[in-house]
């Protein structure tokens, strides 16, 4: 657990320039959402649409495409006095994702460790196959206790881009004296890259985390 040899910290104001906004990214998207209603407040919604994200300090991870997912409420209990209940949460989601970058490919020679050297640009767009599928479930009583799962699998045509990724979620709220409410989270992430990690010493070849990403408990391989 830990961070890479090398990561840096890069200040986009001074890569995007004085006439730029500081924020790293633009993302635009349209859906049509339609929610069913069942018996015992049961719920499901699906949506589809599509998306177009621009990321400002490297155009080669702007992408675009279409995005379909559904969401599914179940009440598993309810206490007889309605003051406790559990419910189960199950999602699911596929985005399509084109980007205006090369896919990578490798030119390292069989069973050589991968280097910066012979990875380069192919002469095709890099497309991505983005499946998120997720599960949680919600205690609420006179705390409120939640444990979740989530299972990303990012299937791409670039060479170190595919990767399967573990995320367990477990939170907690309780009411403490003077209406003071308390919440504790804890993430745990795993990573498996299909291709193995490229970690670059300059920074024109490093791939980026987002925060959400980077900013968890997490292991990689």
């Amino acid at each position: 657990v830990g961070r890479h040899p090398g990561d840096v910290a890069v200040d986009l104001d001074a890569r995007l320039g004085p006439t730029e906004p500081a924020r790293a990214f633009r993302a635009l998207g349209a859906a049509a959402v339609l929610t069913l209603f069942g018996d015992r407040d049961r719920q499901l919604t699906v949506d589809a649409g599509g998306r177009d994200v621009r990321y400002k300090p490297d155009p080669d991870h702007d992408w675009r495409g279409p995005s379909l997912g559904l969401q599914l409420s179940l009440p598993l209990w309810t206490s007889p006095d309605d003051t406790r209940q559990l419910d189960l949460e199950i999602s699911a989601r596929a985005d399509a994702r084109a980007y205006d970058g090369l896919a990578l490919i490798s030119l390292c020679p069989p069973e050589a460790p991968l280097e910066t050297g012979c990875v380069v640009p192919s002469d095709q767009r890099r497309q991505d196959l983005v499946q998120v599928a997720s599960v949680e479930a919600t205690y609420t009583g006179r705390a409120v206790w939640s444990a979740g799962y989530t299972f990303t699998r990012d299937a791409s045509t670039s060479l170190g881009q595919s990767l399967r990724r573990h995320r367990l979620n477990l939170a907690g709220t309780v009411l403490l004296p003077a209406e003071v409410y308390l919440t504790t989270t804890l993430t745990l992430q795993a990573e498996q890259y299909r291709d193995g990690l490229l970690i670059a010493e300059d920074l024109t070849s490093q791939t980026f985390l987002t925060l959400d990403d980077d900013n968890r408990s997490s292991t990689a391989r």
